[in-house]
């Protein structure tokens, strides 16, 4: 964990002659970089003690800034060593992958790039295959894709090999089954539609021959080409669509670097217990939480955190704004910002008629029914808010009438949210 430069003050005599305390709180100010006192004291224990590198690792971690080395990641793809669930995903790719090609689907920050890092980086390679990971989010066509250079190759490509995507895939490498894996696809889709789909006919004629397959991965435009079967993606390969985690992945998100930062959970079944009723394992925003503790408690001195500790952040305001609902709803359409909005004001609005109803009424809106629905399908399968039960459409994520209560006046935010759909259709 400790990733950061750390500088070492040797103090060897009588330590108690000098302000090291305020030295070493102006060095951090002047220089932006963590300095840890050793005196002489220090080194005996280390000594003495029967796991001096377990010692020596405590007292850093005693001294120095917690937030500076905190594992959790808010924003991009995790590190190996964060990443925890999806082993099932993981599983199915791996048991298919040499015949099938894969799409996977998910809203934001649910941890799409995270998992495809996992596949190219580790369990492909470990397994026999070439991998090539692409991200198409700054790619506008299919002449830019081909004339892209490649920078992640997995085994790496010898200097005398190519280097351009459009040359490699005319010629791949036939010494191990090749993976095209391209994050951010459906940024690709509108624009290839427009030429006719060159790009993704392409790739699927690659994975009908065999010679590679390709994952792919996107949201709520991916997910739209693989209903119209006038699209190349009709049919394409095998679906995976990314849900929260498992109680039993966020208990190790949690109580895995917690402890490796020698931090103490007073309780530790009720604390993962409390963040995972509350973030309904969304993997952004547990991680969101658990930076927010390690910050709460770095402010207070202390290396433990209590369940009382948990219930003041995840009633703070600014969390569940700026890290809960913002995540959430990163990516929500206006149809479904006012479909939650309108749940969570009144449970009693199960079915599409009710919530068709609820919209006229509350918005002035005449929305089509088919339109309301696939907002609804989004909410359940690339929001993870919404759940379809016997009764129909309810909370899946359980905290979230109580957000929007704390955070936003909903019928300000429903006359805001009607407008930009307005806008949007003008």
């Amino acid at each position: 964990l400790l990733t950061i430069p750390v500088g070492i003050l040797l103090v060897v005599g009588n330590s108690s002659i000098f302000d090291w305390t305020g030295f070493i709180n102006r060095f951090r100010k002047v220089y932006a970089r963590e300095l840890i006192l050793i005196t002489d004291q220090n080194l005996e224990d280390i000594i003495k003690e029967r796991n001096p590198h377990k010692y020596l690792r405590r007292h850093i971690l005693q001294q120095i800034n917690i937030t500076t080395v905190s594992p959790f990641i808010t924003t991009g793809p995790i590190s190996e060593d964060m990443f925890f669930g999806r082993e099932n995903e993981l599983r199915d790719v791996m048991a298919g992958i040499k015949s099938s090609s894969y799409i996977i689907i998910g809203g934001r920050r649910i941890g799409k790039t995270s998992m495809l890092y996992q596949l190219h980086r580790y369990r492909l390679p470990n397994n026999g295959f070439r991998t090539i990971f692409y991200d198409c989010s700054i790619t506008p066509n299919y002449e830019a894709f081909l004339s892209a250079k490649i920078r992640d190759f997995l085994p790496a490509l010898s200097s005398s090999e190519t280097m351009i995507l459009g040359d490699l895939l005319q010629s791949p490498p036939e010494d191990k089954p090749l993976v095209l894996i391209l994050d951010e696809a459906d940024k690709l889709i509108q624009a290839d539609r427009s030429e006719d789909w060159r790009l993704f006919n392409m790739l699927r004629a690659i994975s009908n021959s065999g010679w590679g397959q390709i994952i792919l991965c996107g949201e709520r435009t991916m997910q739209e080409a693989l209903r119209d079967p006038t699209s190349p993606l009709f049919n394409f390969g095998n679906e995976i669509v990314l849900g929260p985690l498992s109680y039993r992945a966020v208990e190790e998100l949690v109580t895995r670097p917690m402890n490796q930062l020698e931090i103490e959970l007073f309780s530790q079944k009720e604390i993962v217990d409390r963040i995972f009723k509350f973030t309904s394992g969304h993997p952004n925003v547990v991680q969101r939480l658990c930076h927010r503790i390690i910050e709460h408690i770095n402010a207070k001195g202390v290396r433990q955190i209590t369940v009382n500790d948990i219930d003041t952040l995840i009633k703070n305001p600014g969390f569940q704004r700026n890290d809960f609902l913002s995540t959430f709803w990163e990516a929500a359409t206006p149809v479904e910002k006012i479909i939650s909005l309108l749940i969570a004001e009144n449970k009693e609005l199960y079915t599409l008629h009710d919530i068709l109803e609820a919209i006229a009424k509350r918005t002035g809106l005449n929305l089509k029914v088919k339109e309301i629905d696939d907002a609804l399908q989004r909410l359940v399968t690339l929001r993870s808010i919404l759940k379809h039960t016997s009764k129909g459409y309810e909370f899946a994520v359980e905290a979230f009438p109580f957000v929007i209560a704390n955070t936003v006046t909903l019928n300000d935010m429903l006359h805001v949210i009607s407008e930009d759909y307005k806008e949007q259709c003008l």
